[in-house]
């Protein structure tokens, strides 16, 4: 009681001395929080300092090979994609920065960088909740902040930040974060006793709903965020389920943001890589495949090597190699159901890590069966689980050596440190030597074919990778590796290679036998399409373009060449038809702009020739 006193009477004292230590005690946290969140900060761009000047990867190609000038015509497009908010960055991206690679690695590293810092802050805050304070209390910012730590420089997180495209996981995990950290700021709020604790809540709750609202739009893993927020609510905040009800406003908001769902997500279920429409893999086979993914997912959060970009692991069909996962799997559900009916704090690791992998690994078939970027977010709590496994060990091992509760504070923090600060430094390297392999796409793709040697999309990606650099008979020796021989994709990248070498009779060749395997493939029937133009084989090259745009009639590309061919062949008014299609199609494709132009001067239209240049101009002056 004297020493308590005693600290008292030194404190600096305001109106009272009880208000005078809570000031210093705020002051002296809100210092602590920002020192934190800059080590977080630090630490995460240490990591991924190297990952700046990246390269354009695999589908990063889709919008880089296609310039999205900033209009309203491009930014309509992007949010009518199925992940609008994650096409309109791209698209600001590249007003800002044109095809200069290291603005958008910025943007994603800022992204993930904010992610750890919210992720530190939602942490404490449960912590600090009465359910675990009695336990944690104590070190709450300790724990919350090797947590953050860790999970921020972790290297499984690479393809979510280093990968440009993945950014859509990244950005719906920051937006995930932030609808917890609001929704619970909101709890806290109406637990308050003062007149503005109310609008204060519903401030926050606000907030929430709209972080919702911008992750649904960024990338349908969100899907289960409002579920998320129910479950914290109950764990943590709710005397019981029933008293959930009284926040059935927000609850009810949080559910309307599935609407941006249904719109971007189930509207588009005719895309060919995802859905219950997906037909290389049914749902049961899916489902059993994915017991073998997450525990893999698993054994990569304690253990991140090796890494691989691209596993393109088939499906399992074979029960022998399913029942072992699944009841691993299954087992750990049961308890996590078990923790979560008995109230207990420990259920929120188990539902954070399922919850959040069910929307891509239960049994909507993907074609990707396993990918290292969805465990972006469940992999918070497996660091969570390995935190606190070590902390409780850390405390029983000190107490069994350790006589005196002043020796164990001292060396508990000293051992705390040395640990945390080994395995992020241990973690960081590891995440700066795998960003080495984000270099170029060559380098990518000799990665995965270290791991997964068989993998034929990475021969067929390491083979065009190696053509990209100039090394054409590398690239045609790796192509015409015997697993690719039935592949209609490497039959094209074999026909390109030749055609750049200047060999039209191999070319055109290959490009047939691609057609052969696949007649709808637009790209073979597109390239022959361009080959046979350069030969002045104008009547076969219209032919081959007619096939391309029937195959994918949404090609801006393939209807500009067949107006051209249409265009030599004399029929104009066939080509002009062709090149407005090209322009419906994609408004600022000044190449189609300048093929009409002088086709409108050929024919005497000289006012509307001089406004299609001027809009070709445009398009390129973006």
């Amino acid at each position: 009681m004297s020493q308590s006193m005693a600290a008292q009477n030194d404190s600096p004292a305001g109106p009272s001395g009880r208000v005078g230590n809570g000031a210093a005690s705020e002051a002296s946290g809100l210092a602590w929080r920002a020192a934190a969140i800059a080590l977080i900060v630090l630490a995460g761009f240490a990591a991924y300092a190297n990952s700046l000047d990246g390269a354009f990867l695999f589908d990063d190609r889709d919008f880089s090979d296609s310039p999205r000038a900033l209009s309203w015509a491009s930014a309509g497009r992007a949010l009518a994609s199925a992940r609008p908010l994650t096409e309109l960055t791209l698209t600001v991206n590249y007003a800002l920065d044109g095809l200069r690679v290291r603005g958008y690695h910025l943007f994603n590293l800022s992204v993930h960088l904010l992610a750890g810092c919210v992720l530190f802050l939602l942490v404490r805050r449960l912590f600090r909740r009465p359910a675990l304070a009695a336990r944690y209390g104590a070190a709450a910012d300790a724990l919350a902040l090797s947590v953050a730590l860790l999970w921020t420089v972790h290297p499984l997180q690479t393809q979510a930040v280093t990968y440009i495209v993945q950014r859509a996981e990244s950005m719906m995990g920051l937006f995930y974060l932030l609808t917890l950290y609001c929704a619970v700021r909101g709890f806290e709020a109406a637990e308050g006793a003062g007149r503005d604790s109310a609008p204060l809540a519903v401030r926050w709750y606000v907030a929430a709903v709209l972080c919702c609202a911008a992750g649904m739009a960024a990338k349908p893993v969100m899907a289960t965020a409002p579920l998320m927020v129910l479950v914290v609510d109950y764990l943590f905040f709710a005397p019981s389920l029933r008293d959930c009800r009284r926040r059935w406003g927000l609850y009810l908001a949080l559910a309307a943001t599935w609407v941006i769902l249904v719109s971007t997500t189930l509207l588009k279920a005719n895309e060919a890589s995802a859905g219950f429409g997906y037909k290389a893999i049914t749902p049961w086979e899916y489902a059993c495949t994915q017991p073998r993914a997450i525990l893999w997912y698993a054994r990569l959060a304690l253990w991140p090597d090796p890494l691989c970009f691209d596993y393109m692991r088939p499906a399992l069909r074979e029960w022998g190699r399913f029942v072992v996962p699944a009841a691993v799997v299954l087992l750990l559900l049961a308890a996590t159901v078990w923790l979560l009916f008995r109230r207990r704090p420990a259920a929120l690791i188990g539902v954070w890590f399922f919850l959040i992998l069910s929307v891509s690994s239960s049994i909507m078939p993907i074609a990707d069966v396993c990918v290292e970027h969805r465990m972006y977010l469940s992999l918070a709590a497996v660091i969570a689980l390995v935190v606190l496994a070590a902390y409780e060990f850390g405390g029983w091992a000190l107490r069994r050596s350790l006589p005196t509760p002043r020796d164990r504070i001292r060396w508990g923090r000293v051992a705390a440190c040395v640990a945390t600060g080994v395995l992020i430094v241990l973690l960081g390297w590891r995440t700066a030597e795998r960003n080495r392999d984000y270099r170029s796409e060559t380098a990518l793709w000799a990665s995965v074919l270290r791991v997964r040697p068989e993998n034929p999309r990475a021969k067929l990606n390491y083979g065009y990778a190696l053509f990209a650099e100039g090394r054409v008979d590398e690239a045609i020796a790796v192509t015409r590796d015997p697993a690719l021989a039935g592949d209609p994709a490497a039959h094209l990248n074999l026909g390109r290679f030749h055609a750049a070498q200047g060999r039209p009779a191999p070319a055109e060749e290959e490009y047939r036998k691609a057609i052969a395997l696949d007649p709808d493939f637009a790209k073979a029937h597109y390239n022959l399409g361009n080959l046979l133009l350069q030969q002045n084989r104008t009547a076969d090259a219209e032919r081959a373009f007619a096939e391309a745009a029937r195959s994918q009639p949404d090609w801006p590309a393939a209807h500009n060449n067949l107006g051209i061919a249409l265009a030599k062949l004399n029929d104009l008014k066939a080509a002009e038809t062709q090149f407005r299609l090209a322009l419906r199609l994609d408004p600022d494709y000044a190449a189609a702009h300048e093929n009409l132009a002088r086709l409108l001067a050929l024919t005497g239209r000289e006012g509307e020739a001089l406004q299609e240049f001027a809009e070709a101009a445009r398009a390129r002056g973006r």
